[in-house]
């Protein structure tokens, strides 16, 4: 059975990030720039964790 779409894009992206976290250069990192780019023109979504800054700050 085929994979959803979404879950095809969020293993590309997992991959991206996994070489990324291997080899931090800045052509991995723009590789990786551009696999979230294109996935998100794909209609991809995109969530990420934030943590509010100690005494009410911006986050």
């Amino acid at each position: 059975m085929p994979q959803d779409k979404s879950l095809q894009m969020n293993q590309t992206i997992e991959t991206a990030i996994l070489q990324l976290q291997q080899s931090p250069t800045p052509e991995q990192l723009a590789h990786t720039l551009t696999v979230v780019r294109r996935c998100m023109q794909a209609g991809g979504q995109w969530i990420v964790a934030v943590e509010p800054v100690p005494g009410g700050g911006q986050v």
